[in-house]
């Protein structure tokens, strides 16, 4: 790893940290202005706001236009001040758009506590690379508050001819565990990337690679298409590996040597389904019934998910139908199951809409489960908030708490 041996060295008032394979980068940046003013302030009315504490990057990932360059720091106390800003304004998200934000442990460090230090109410977003967290900083993570941190995690392949191609520098195994841990810790929220269309990964490959990313069942799994932009080195490159892209931006690739268009729109398929499932926290017990009883994998589910019902501004009502529909038709479905199911997903993605008629049983055990739930919730129980499963279970939604980390509304199931 090209940090695996970073350093800080005193020189004079400012440090330079040495990465690995020699290069050094200046932690100071010089002469800056102040973006935060009264003005911005007045215009952000609770918008998504950005911030950076660093600029460059010390990687050579050739699909980035920041490899390379020469990584340098703001003063630490500004960036707090300046985060201390933000926190105090009516923004409810603060996204750090340092391309690496933990390529040094202990800076990163010094910024989560001092957030985690802060009283407010805004969510933090950084986009990080799994393996360069050391067990100091995911001790402190661990006990972050509920909902404080979202972590964009850049996977891009578990293919390393790819990964070497492209010149990203991955401990891949480290990089899956320090995710586990991060989902463990059930604290934040996880989004992992991956990008289809790297040198030498055919459609074979990212399948594998697509399928690895599923099963650690993070809360976002990013399907990405490479885009071959103006100035890195793949798109200097493309020519001679092979890779054709589109001549307006994004500049998103259309073929290669190892993806053919044909592939690339089976990836765009499954990208589809991706997208209006697991990615809005839909139909997630659904999913992992059908993967279960099916012994299919995530990407060939996907696949004829998106293929037999796409969606295309499809109102979930709809939606849910035919996914019920289509689902009935794979081997080994059990139908009384996959309605439990999609009730279950129903209650946890919809507030204050009935689940479909075709979903519903018809049990007379409806009046225990609601006086029951009203014993627990300590409230009236609205009509569309509690069922009777095929199986016999009740289950109550409470429409007024909803995970931080999800976004789902909170299922618990009475014995009846």
């Amino acid at each position: 790893m090209l940090l695996d041996n970073l350093r800080d060295d005193n020189i004079g008032t400012e440090r330079v940290f040495h990465a690995g394979d020699g290069c050094a980068v200046s932690q100071q940046l010089g002469d800056f202005v102040d973006p935060y003013t009264d003005k911005y302030f007045s215009a952000l009315t609770g918008r998504l706001s950005y911030i950076e504490t660093s600029r460059g990057c010390p990687f050579r990932c050739a699909f980035c236009l920041s490899g390379d360059s020469q990584l340098k720091f703001f003063p630490m106390d500004i960036v707090k001040r300046q985060i201390q800003k933000l926190a105090n304004s009516d923004t409810k998200t603060i996204k750090f758009v340092d391309r690496t934000f933990n390529c040094n442990a202990s800076w990163a460090y010094e910024i989560f506590e001092y957030i985690m230090g802060l009283d407010c109410q805004c969510l933090f977003h950084f986009e990080v690379a799994a393996d360069l967290f050391d067990e100091k900083t995911l001790e402190l993570l661990s006990i972050a508050p509920l909902g404080l941190f979202q972590f964009e995690i850049g996977l891009q392949s578990f293919y390393e001819p790819a990964l070497d191609a492209s010149s990203r520098q991955t401990n891949l195994e480290k990089a899956v565990d320090n995710i586990k841990k991060l989902l463990q810790f059930s604290n934040m929220h996880i989004h992992v990337d991956l990008i289809a269309g790297l040198p030498y990964e055919t459609l074979k490959e990212f399948k594998n690679s697509f399928n690895r990313a599923y099963s650690l069942h993070a809360h976002v799994l990013q399907l990405g298409f490479l885009k071959l932009l103006h100035g890195s080195e793949l798109r200097k490159n493309a020519t001679s590996l092979g890779i054709e892209y589109s001549e307006t931006p994004p500049y998103e690739i259309v073929r290669s040597k190892w993806l053919s268009s044909e592939d690339l729109q089976e990836l765009k398929v499954v990208e589809n389904a991706l997208q209006h499932t697991y990615n809005k926290g839909r139909f997630l017990t659904t999913l992992d019934y059908i993967l279960t009883v099916t012994g299919e994998d995530a990407y060939s589910i996907m696949l004829v998910l998106g293929t037999a019902v796409p969606n295309h501004g499809t109102q979930l009502e709809e939606y849910v139908k035919h996914i019920y529909a289509f689902f009935l038709t794979l081997p080994d479905v059990d139908e009384n199951n996959l309605k439990d199911c999609l009730v279950y997903d129903w209650l946890s993605m919809v507030k204050g809409k009935n689940a479909p008629p075709f979903l519903k049983s018809n049990d007379d055990r409806r009046a225990l489960v609601l006086k029951k739930a009203r014993e627990i919730l300590g409230r009236d129980i609205a009509r569309c908030e509690y069922h009777v499963l095929n199986s016999g279970i009740g289950v109550v939604v409470d429409s007024n708490s909803r995970n931080p980390i999800t976004g789902l509304y909170n299922v618990f199931t009475v014995v009846i």
